[in-house]
């Protein structure tokens, strides 16, 4: 995994996610380490150190910093690259930002030109119903990865500030995580030291969740402004102000959506 953040493709907004969550999983994993973790446990995975580490147990704190790091950056990579959970289940599933974001923010720009000229009541029924295809046909025809028909600086500055909103998302995943894991555990071992420390790590995820609330709210309107400067581009460019108009009035016609001209 290249160690940089690049902005050239959604692939790279995907890249740049794990690199922003790596440090917020480490401090998560450290913070549970010192403050939640039973003694016991402590003791048990400190004797299980030394006995893998007989000839030099001086190595057994950079083993356990280390073996940290390792572990935590392949969840990280899992989590966000292979299952993409913060887009295929997060959002899609709990929070539905993408959704709502795209049926009433972006399509409804897009196709202000031509609301005049159709029933959008019907426009919006066959939206909320192939909203994918909307979306391809309408503005991922012009903004889409390698597609050079918009500003590279306007496409890199909606990645740019896409990439801390998925970033907020996984901090919110990661604190709700963190807190149904401590509350199961408590529950499962019955453990008297973990039942007592759970009350104040909880209002310290909670106070963390309250902050990222915020900087998501913050940045949102800078997607927001990102994505109205693509949309003015396609609108103000009469190539692709026409090949958007066609493109409407072709899902016009495959779902049967009156359009005068």
């Amino acid at each position: 995994m290249k160690i940089r953040f690049s902005y050239k493709t959604y692939q790279d907004v995907r890249h740049n996610t794990v690199l922003y969550f790596l440090p917020v999983i480490y401090l998560l994993s450290l913070s549970f380490y010192i403050f939640i973790l039973p003694v016991t446990w402590k003791n048990e995975i400190d004797v299980l150190l030394n006995q893998l580490i007989t000839n030099n147990p001086s190595l057994k704190f950079w083993i356990k910093g280390i073996s940290i790091i390792i572990i935590f950056s392949i969840i990280s990579y899992f989590l966000i690259e292979i299952l993409k959970v913060h887009d295929h289940f997060y959002d899609r599933h709990i929070i539905r930002w993408r959704k709502y974001y795209d049926r009433d923010f972006i399509l409804p720009r897009l196709c202000k030109p031509f609301m005049s000229n159709t029933n959008s009541d019907r426009l919006f029924e066959e939206i909320n119903t192939h909203k994918s295809r909307f979306m391809k046909e309408l503005y991922y025809i012009f903004v889409g990865d390698e597609i050079e028909k918009i500003n590279k600086n306007t496409r890199i500055r909606f990645y740019e500030v896409i990439t801390i909103y998925w970033f907020t998302q996984m901090n919110e995943f990661a604190f709700i995580l963190a807190f149904l894991t401590i509350n199961i555990l408590a529950i499962f071992t019955k453990n008297s030291e973990l039942l007592i420390k759970i009350p104040y790590y909880s209002l310290f995820l909670f106070v963390l969740l309250i902050l990222n609330w915020f900087w998501k709210k913050s940045n949102n309107s800078k997607v927001e402004n990102a994505t109205i400067a693509q949309i003015n581009e396609i609108h103000d460019n009469s190539e692709l102000f026409n090949e958007l108009e066609a493109n409407f009035k072709k899902l016009c016609t495959n779902y049967n959506i009156p359009y005068n001209d």
